[in-house]
């Protein structure tokens, strides 16, 4: 059965154990920190984070800037269960929403951030295209996008760090479309297969 989309750890039975396995193989509280400070989340400022699975990354923005605005969106009803519970759990007012990362329920210029993290490598390039045109109608024009994935992008439009530990991180603090830099983000086709 197609689902439109992968489930956290690539099967629906496994989903309940998505949080002790991602603490069993990843530093994933040290890189979403470090997307959170990357991302100079302002007091007001509303915040999407766009695959939030069981919500981890969405818990820690909010935790770390109460007096922002964020938002989590997933499409696995499932996961999001999760987060709602933890959310619930940890008494933090957090709105969830199910949905395709590439058609947004929100209004145009409705984010000052948008974070990511660990979605993108399960997106087709006709997605990953589709998401980006979405991120940027969702974004306010001083907005930002603050992406944490696996490998490196193959544009230069993104900033990375040199240290190992993060080189998979990338920032895309004003994004542009420049077909230079960004094709999926001006419309025009990308010559690269």
């Amino acid at each position: 059965m197609d689902l439109g989309y992968t489930p956290a750890l690539r099967y629906r039975a496994l989903s309940a154990w998505y949080d002790s396995v991602m603490s069993w193989t990843m530093r994933e509280s040290t890189f979403k920190s470090r997307l959170i400070q990357q991302a100079h989340i302002e007091p007001g400022q509303r915040v999407l984070d766009l695959g939030c699975g069981t919500g981890t990354l969405t818990l820690m923005a909010k935790a770390q800037r109460p007096e922002a605005d964020v938002v989590g969106i997933d499409a696995d009803p499932t996961i999001l269960e999760i987060a709602k519970a933890k959310s619930n759990a940890g008494g933090l007012e957090i709105e969830f929403e199910q949905g395709m990362s590439f058609e947004l329920p929100f209004a145009d210029a409705s984010f000052d951030r948008v974070l990511s993290s660990l979605l993108f490598h399960h997106l087709s390039r006709e997605a990953k295209s589709r998401t980006l045109k979405e991120i940027v109608r969702v974004l306010r024009p001083d907005g930002q996008l603050h992406i944490a994935d696996w490998g490196m992008p193959r544009n230069s439009s993104s900033e990375f760090s040199s240290s190992p530990s993060n080189s998979w991180m990338a920032s895309s603090p004003h994004l542009t479309t420049s077909s230079d830099c960004c094709p999926a983000l001006s419309g025009k086709q990308d010559s690269r297969t």
